[in-house]
């Protein structure tokens, strides 16, 4: 161990611990013990620290007990033993060995007890404040630095604390050494506690800090000397007395670039304080105080800080000093004669006049220019290389001269242009123009004589001047002097300046000078409202009217019109004039139109309208009179009218709207007329006049002669610039109808102008007019006229018939040119609008459209024009098969899946559907074959086709015609009729249906076939309905299904019940008769049975009963569908009144009733009936295109066996096979539009226009499509014509009008049967007016006609020919709702030469008359229930024993849970198409307001007009959901009470209207509407806020399409569709249709059924794109298949072995006959 490792322990030794208790003693006294944390000194220790201690020891014991003072904790009072020990060693007697050691005693003592000194923290500041040895400094700053916790604490030394600092301040400085530790101190004592700080020490401490910023160069010191500054700012309270140095030591370091910025930042703090003012007047001291001169970096700092902080880019706000009040001081400080402070005054100034030059005042401008003079002489007299000076102190003369030519120089002008002259040679040219306008300077309303000075100066440098530049420059000066001085003194300065010097500046031979000229006096016209103006407008004049006479004699003008002579050039340059003054009173027009007095703005309209028509009448054809006649006509096209008549033009700031004047109108308007008219709103016109004032000063613009002038621009302009603006603007133009309609007769004279061009055969466009394109041909030029046609078919109401005739003939010829597809847009307008005139021109149209080349950009066109067409009956009234024919032809080309779209061919085969069945039931058998062939060509045969090429390598081994055309011949006929099955299609064996699209398109095929399976001969309803008697026929008989091809057919058996008495009547029965009359009305005819009884019931007779019970109201009535009506309703058809009275009131005569035609049974017969119920069945048939039911009764007489076998019928399958007869369609050519040559197009134009000398008018069409003759169509069907009962209905077939008498004779069936032969049920039909039964069958006559069966016998047996002679009843003929499979038909069939499959019948024979009563039966093993086996009738009609595999019904099982779910899903799928689209109603202001648009109970007239029109109003809680679509309304009143919906033969459309729909308190947001509308894909917005709807206003999903209709002036319509990106491809949202309002809602209507059919598409395409959508009838037709595949499913999984399967296959193999109890 070493000597101080043994004398630290001896130390140690000597110092022990007692543990501190304190004892509790009697009477409440306490003994304490020291801590056992505080240590003891010993009386040997502090002896051998004491002075008797040798030197040497001491010290090393001191040195040795510094460690454990320092982190031990002391015993009470041992802190001022120890020092009290060690005092003086301090003393200065002393070496300075010893001080160090007991000052570094002293350290450790008070750093190890600094929490318990107390007070003696103030008795060791004094030690250390008294020991003025300045080589213990650095002991003393250690010391002061930990007594205050480094300046922090300053806790018992707050008296002495000043004192000492400056004391240790000044010792520091002196010292030298330690400046930064003793500003480290100093700025934390300030930071912490200033508060202790008196004045005068502060200001002594800022003096001393700022004596060793300015006398070191240490950047360590200089940045902890400023943040000392910078802490006594912050932190402390400056006294004024020390601010000077301050600022001076601020001054200093501000040159230093490393602390510029730190400088910077302080000052604006300091300034900041109350201080500011002060520091600014301190700063202005230092600049002129002549001493600091010396120190140039003072001066410069000083000023920085002064223009920094009063308008510097970061001034301060608070010092409220002038830059007057400090800019003498800059003037003293150049005084210094540096060149660096000149610079910084130049920056300083620059900054000031940029920023602030329009706000100095004119004494500070003149301080301003004296330090500007002087920084000029400064600049002269010292040269320097650097330029840096002398350009600034240029650019503040450049921003000077630019203040004053703005007028905002508000000081002495003749100073600065002075000090401008004194260096004109370093001053750019455009001071020098400065210059020269000075001298005008007595030109000043402030200058007496100021108009006489500048009438001197026009007339010195203005008329006597020659040199253009001046004379320009004069100019300008006078533009300036006008704009500068003309609200005031306008008028003065017109009358004596303007018009003396300007008035004959016509005759000016400058060119230049009458151009700017011209300019000025645009210009003064444009603010000019007094009467001054007119003659201004005069000079301007007669400018014009100079330059164009001069052009006129100068000029050679084209001697005929329609040549043009191309040597006739003017002088270009000296037109330049006329183009400004013409194109400056156009702009003058559209200002004046919204000023006082508007006769301002008439007058210059006239002097347009006249110059243009000079142009015409002189021929002019330069290229500025080409630019003039442009600007001018370009200004007329964007008039535009409102309802009030008042003109308007495109607002400057947004051109989509329109600003109309308050002033100036269209038409004469009387005091009256503004009463009516509605006043403007004021975001039209801001400024609403009274009703006298506006009469007062209202002006009007003859819009006639604009009319005249296009008029007289389409006979005589021969620039194609001009003409081809004036044909694009004008259709957007003619849209105002209420602007165009003021022009009177002009509009017919331009329709008949635009007709004439388009038929006029002599004019070649290429010659007839300049700068036309290149290649430019008839049919470009004919392009540009088809869309004024278009825009002017919307005047139908003012054009005559011949007219809206040669229109129309003329948009029939634009089919074949490139507008092909605007032209078929328009005449779908036409369809609606001119419904008379299109009359005559349909058949041709049609053919013409027939002939029309099916492409992409044509097919939404023309397949909506065919969709548009079945709405209007009038037009299609009269058509003949061939008119059918060439509809169809249209249509059938765009289901080419390979060219068109999914949307394109989905609406195609809606367009097929819709018209197959508007077409009249003789022609539709011919169709059919017409369709299926098109269908081959287009679908099948493209599939088949596009796989050879893929299996050939893409070579193309077939030419493609134009499949399904009607000018294509047809196929060869087959010599025997084909069927109408689905199945039957032919299909390409190297495709399978495995493959997406090929399955689509074929079952979409399949629909359209069964489609005209179910209506070729029949116009029944989509859903057959069950009447109350039905069922009670029906209640407890047996049912079964089977899957037969792609139809599901369900048959129902009547009933049996146990024979009760001796009334021969079963239990049913007689209860029926026994009931009394409420009970009888209840329980037979339903609860509704009553509504028999209404009058306005009674007078609706349907075919040949009467009407049929209704589950609703009569207001819904219509929209029931309508069922088909048989003999189950005889009680209720049949004279109403007396046979309900019969069967209420005399049940012995209904007894009568329901026996007869019946044999007395066995008594002991148990399941088989005896009476009037037994014997019924019921066959349901759905199909994909909807479902189908009728009644039949067995009439046959049981055998007298005993058997329990099913009843054997004769085969009655070919009652459901209808006959084909068709010709071969006539040859007729195609024209593709787009690959039309001009050959061919000029070809078919003289077709159209033969010659212009010939009577136009006169020439006819040729009909291209012959109609048969009358004869041959009645003998189709048997001579007789066919007719239908009056169904009500929207839209309904031209033949529907017929008498229900003549359906009867429609039917051609000839069945058997004895059934009613009692005269008494003869007599209750004659009676009732309802001849519906033949003397050979009981069943229903419906009231559709149908074909005839051929292979069928006439021949009657006696007993009936018997009756036929008693009674003679006309003969009826049984009509078949269904078209059954040929599969599954009792037929043959064989294969013809080209592939046709033929199916040939059997023969028949006659049905089974009247047999004898049979024993009773036994029942059948699975019929629980009583009558017949639904089996027995299945067989009769559906079997057939050489039956295929493929075609063998599959019987449903009823058990199976999954077959059940399938059929229900497949009722939940309607047989029509259905579609809900939503309608808002925006009101004015509510545009962008999706909540008020929402919120809105009512709408306008016209909006209620419009929804009257889309549909029919129905009450929701009288709706039968099952048979009306309601999209999701609630019939309970949540979503209102009433609807808008429309149905047609296959459609079914429900209106969400907004506006029906109750607002709810608790749903402020409409919510509940949203619910519907939101979720709506197609929304029609009725807009009438006069301002843009986006289709964002409506936040949702799913709202593919807004169909916007902007209502216009005198009851027209905009019709604008908004389409989402996604539909874009489908549906075309570019065009605007302008409709009328009663056409609206019908366009409207279509337009929204056709986007909701793409929104479906394209739903369908993104949730589920392998199996798209076309319409539901397709969903029907997916869901047989899907219940058909799990029944064959079920079929091999329940198999019992393969070998039973094998038997049953080689079975049928060998016998060839099919065992039918696999499928019963």
């Amino acid at each position: 161990m070493s000597e101080d490792g043994s004398f630290a322990e001896k130390i140690k030794a000597k110092i022990f611990r007692k543990t501190s208790n304190k004892i509790q003693g009697g009477g409440g006294t306490s003994t304490s013990k020291p801590s056992p944390r505080e240590i003891i000194f010993t009386h040997e220790i502090l002896k051998e620290i004491g002075p008797e201690s040798p030197a040497n020891h001491r010290l090393r014991t001191i040195r040795e007990l510094g460690d454990i003072v320092q982190n031990k904790k002391l015993e009470d009072n041992a802190v001022e033993v120890l020092w009290m020990t060690i005092r003086d060693l301090i003393q200065s007697n002393k070496t300075t060995d010893s001080r160090q050691t007991a000052f570094n005693f002293l350290h450790s003592l008070i750093q190890g007890q600094l929490q318990s000194l107390g007070p003696l923290r103030h008795h060791f500041l004094l030690v250390i404040k008294n020991h003025a040895i300045l080589e213990d400094l650095n002991w003393k700053l250690e010391i002061f630095k930990c007594l205050t916790e480094s300046g922090k604490d300053l806790t018992y030394l707050e008296e002495e604390i000043g004192d000492f600092l400056l004391l240790l301040m000044s010792d520091v400085i002196q010292d030298g050494k330690h400046v930064l530790n003793f500003l480290n101190l100093l700025l934390n004592t300030i930071k912490y506690n200033a508060a202790y700080l008196d004045e005068e020490v502060v200001v002594e401490l800022i003096r001393q800090t700022c004596v060793i910023c300015a006398g070191t160069q240490s950047e360590d010191q200089l940045e902890m000397c400023i943040r000392v500054l910078d802490t006594v700012v912050c932190y402390s309270y400056l006294p004024s007395e020390g601010l000077y140095a301050f600022i001076e030591c601020l001054c200093r370091t501000v040159n230093i670039e490393k602390f510029c910025q730190t400088s910077w930042m302080l000052m604006r703090k300091l300034l900041g304080t109350h201080l500011g003012h002060s520091g600014i007047f301190t700063m202005c001291k230092i600049m002129q105080d002549k001493e600091k001169h010396k120190d140039y970096t003072v001066v410069r700092g000083a000023v920085f800080f002064v223009g920094m902080a009063l308008w510097g880019s970061r001034k301060l706000t608070n010092v409220k000093h002038t830059p007057g009040s400090v800019l003498p001081s800059f003037l003293k400080a150049l005084g210094c004669n540096n060149s660096v402070v000149a610079y910084e005054v130049v920056l300083s100034l620059q900054r000031l006049v940029k920023k602030y030059g329009k706000e100095i005042q004119l004494l500070t401008w003149d301080t301003v220019l004296e330090i500007l003079e002087l920084l000029l002489e400064h600049v002269e007299v010292v040269p320097s290389k650097d330029k840096s000076l002398a350009n600034n102190l240029h650019d503040i003369f450049t921003t000077v001269e630019t203040l004053y030519e703005l007028g905002q120089f508000n000081g002495s002008t003749s100073h600065f242009f002075s000090i401008i002259e004194k260096c004109t040679n370093s001053r750019s040219e455009n001071s020098v123009l400065v210059l020269i306008q000075y001298h005008a300077q007595n030109i000043h309303p402030s200058r007496s004589d100021w108009i006489q000075n500048l009438f001197q100066l026009m007339e010195k440098y203005f008329r006597s001047e020659m040199r253009t530049a001046i004379r320009l420059k004069t100019l300008d000066l006078l533009s300036a002097v006008l704009s500068t001085n003309r609200h005031a003194h306008e008028t003065d300065l017109i009358e004596l300046v303007v018009l003396p010097q300007l008035s004959r500046i016509e005759a000016d031979p400058d060119i230049d000078v009458r151009d700017a000229t011209v300019q000025l006096l645009v210009d003064l016209i444009q603010g000019c409202n007094s009467h001054r103006c007119d003659e201004l407008l005069v000079c301007l004049e007669k400018l014009i009217k100079r330059a164009m006479v001069l052009s006129t004699s100068s000029s050679p003008v084209a001697p005929n019109k329609d040549a043009v002579d191309l040597t006739h050039v003017q002088d270009e340059s000296n037109l330049r004039d006329i183009h400004t003054a013409v194109t400056g009173l156009v702009a003058v027009f559209r200002t004046k139109l919204y000023k006082l007095p508007s006769i301002h703005a008439c007058k210059v309209y006239e002097l347009l309208c006249s110059h243009i028509k000079t142009h015409y009448t002189h021929g002019y054809l330069s290229r500025i009179s080409v630019d003039i006649r442009l600007a001018v006509i370009r200004c007329f096209l964007e008039l535009r009218a409102d309802s009030s008549e008042r003109v308007g033009l495109p607002d400057l700031h947004n051109n989509s709207k329109i600003r109309y004047s308050p002033y100036v109108y269209c038409a004469h308007r009387h005091s009256d007329d503004f009463s009516r008219s509605p006043r403007p709103s004021p975001r039209e016109s801001p400024n609403i006049m009274t009703e006298g004032f506006m009469t007062l000063h209202a002006s009007v613009v003859p819009f006639s002669e604009t009319f005249s002038i296009y008029l007289n621009c389409l006979e005589n302009e021969k620039d194609w610039d001009v003409l081809e603006i004036l044909l694009e603007q004008l259709t957007h133009q003619l849209q105002n109808k209420t602007l165009i309609l003021s022009a009177g007769s002009e509009i017919e004279a331009l329709c008949s102008k635009i007709c004439s061009m388009v038929s006029d055969r002599s004019l070649d466009p290429s010659k007839a007019y300049l700068d036309t394109p290149a290649k430019f041909t008839r049919s470009d030029y004919h392009g540009y006229l088809f869309p004024v046609l278009t825009a002017l078919a919307t005047y139908s109401n003012i054009l005559t018939k011949n007219q809206q005739r040669e229109l129309i003939r003329c948009l029939e010829f634009g089919l074949v040119s490139k507008c092909a597809k605007s032209c078929v847009t328009t005449l779908t307008v036409c369809m609606l609008e001119m419904t008379d005139s299109m009359m005559r021109q349909m058949p041709p149209l049609l053919g013409r459209l027939a002939q029309i080349t099916a492409t992409i950009a044509m097919a939404t066109p023309m397949l909506e024009f065919l969709s548009n067409l079945i709405h209007v009956p009038k037009l299609y009234t009269n058509f003949v098969e061939d008119q059918y024919k060439s509809i169809l032809a249209i249509a059938l080309p765009y289901t080419n899946p390979f060219k068109y779209n999914h949307y394109t061919v989905s609406l195609a085969h809606h367009v097929i559907a819709m018209w197959f069945l508007k077409c009249r039931l003789p022609f539709r058998k011919d169709l059919v074959k017409f369709i299926n062939k098109g269908l081959q060509n287009n679908v099948l045969r493209q599939f088949q086709e596009s796989k050879s090429k893929s299996m050939t390598g893409g070579e193309d081994t077939t030419e493609l015609h134009r499949s399904g055309s009607h000018s294509e011949s047809m196929m060869k006929r087959p010599s025997r009729p084909h069927s109408l099955s689905v199945e039957k299609i032919p299909e390409d064996p190297t495709i399978t249906d495995n493959e997406p699209t090929l399955q689509f398109h074929k079952e979409l095929t399949e629909t359209c076939i069964d489609t005209m399976a179910r209506y070729t001969f029949s116009n029944c309803s989509a859903n057959p309905s069950r009447s109350p008697l039905t069922e009670f026929l029906l209640s407890g008989g047996q049912s079964q299904m089977w899957l037969v091809g792609n139809k599901l057919v369900t048959i129902t058996t009547s009933g049996s019940g146990n024979q009760s008495g001796k009334s021969s009547l079963c239990e049913k029965c007689l209860a029926l008769c026994r009931h009394d009359n409420d009970s009888n009305n209840d329980e037979v005819f339903g609860n509704n049975g009553a509504t028999l009884q209404n009058e306005s019931f009674k007078s609706k007779k349907r075919h040949k009963s009467a009407a049929v019970i209704s589950k609703s109201s009569v207001d819904v009535e219509p929209l029931r569908p309508r069922s088909s009506i048989d003999d189950i309703e005889l009680h209720r058809q049949a004279s109403v009144e007396e046979t309900r009275c019969d069967l209420d009131h005399d049940t012995d005569h209904t007894d009568n009733i329901l026996q007869l035609g019946l044999k007395k049974q066995d008594s002991s017969s148990a399941h088989i009936c005896p009476c009037w119920c037994q014997g019924w069945a019921e066959i349901s048939i759905q199909r994909p295109s909807g479902k189908v039911a009728w009644m039949m009764r067995f009439e046959n007489d049981q055998l007298q066996t005993t058997s329990g076998i099913d009843f054997p019928l004769a085969d009655i399958s070919t009652l459901f096979l209808p006959s084909f007869n068709g010709d071969d369609d006539s040859i007729m050519g195609i024209i593709d539009s787009e690959q039309l040559g001009e050959l061919e197009y000029d070809s078919i134009h003289e077709e159209y226009f033969p010659s212009m000398s010939s009577d136009t008018s006169a020439i006819d069409i040729p009909v291209l499509l012959e109609p048969k003759p009358q004869d041959e169509d009645a003998e189709k069907i048997g001579g007789k014509k066919s007719g239908h009962s009056p169904i009500r209905r929207y839209n309904s077939s031209p033949d529907l009008a017929s008498s229900p008498e003549k359906a009867t004779k429609e039917s051609s069936f000839n069945l058997q049967h004895q059934a009613l032969r009692n005269s008494f049920e003869l007599k209750k039909l004659s009676d009732s007016g309802s001849d519906i039964y033949s003397n050979k069958d009981d069943r229903m006559v419906q009231d559709i006609p149908q074909v005839k069966i051929e292979g069928t016998d006439d021949k009657k047996p006696a007993a009936v020919q018997s009756l036929s002679e008693k009674q003679k009843p006309e003969k009826p003929k049984l009509v078949s709702q269904l078209s059954v499979d040929s599969a599954s038909l009792s037929m043959t069939s064989s294969t013809e030469e080209d592939g046709t499959v033929v199916y040939r019948r059997k023969p028949r024979g006659y049905t089974l008359p009247s047999i004898p009563s049979a024993p009773v039966l036994k029942p059948a093993k699975d019929s629980g229930k009583g009558g017949f086996n639904p089996n027995f009738v299945f067989l009769q009609l559906y079997h057939s024993p050489y039956m295929n595999d493929k075609d063998k019904p599959v019987l449903l099982p009823q058990d199976d849970m999954m077959i059940q779910r399938g059929l229900r899903n497949l009722d939940r799928i309607p047989c029509y198409e259905t579609h809900k689209i939503g309608v808002v109603y925006v009101g004015p202001g509510q545009a962008g307001n999706e909540m008020k648009i929402l919120s809105n109970k009512y709408g306008s007239s016209r909006y209620m007009e419009f929804l009257q029109g889309l549909g029919q109003l129905i009450k929701l809680d009288m709706i039968d959901q099952s048979n009306v679509f309601l999209g999701g309304l609630d019939t309970q009143g949540s979503d209102g009470k009433f609807a808008y919906c429309w149905h047609d033969d296959i459609t079914q459309v429900i209106f969400h209207v907004a506006t029906l729909m109750p607002n709810k308190s608790s749903d402020v947001n409409c919510n509940a509407k949203k619910l519907h509308i939101g979720n709506d894909f197609v929304s029609i917005i009725y807009n009438e806020s006069n301002e843009k709807y986006t289709p964002e206003t409506i936040k949702c999903q799913f709202n593919y399409v807004n169909i916007v209709i902007q209502p216009l002036d005198n009851e027209s319509n905009a019709v604008t569709v908004k389409v989402k990106e996604e539909l874009c491809t489908m549906i075309d949202g570019s065009d605007t249709k302008i409709i009328s309002d009663k056409s609206l809602a019908i366009l409207v209507r279509q337009m929204a059924l056709h986007a909701n059919l793409a929104s479906l598409i394209l739903q369908r395409q993104q949730s589920n794109p392998k199996d798209p959508y076309a319409s539901n009838w397709l969903e029907r037709l997916r869901q047989i298949k899907r219940i058909h595949s799990k029944v064959i499913e079920n079929e091999k999984d329940n198999s019992s072995s393969s070998d039973t399967v094998l038997r049953r296959q080689l079975s049928s193999r060998i016998s060839g006959v099919e065992d039918f109890t696999s499928y019963v």
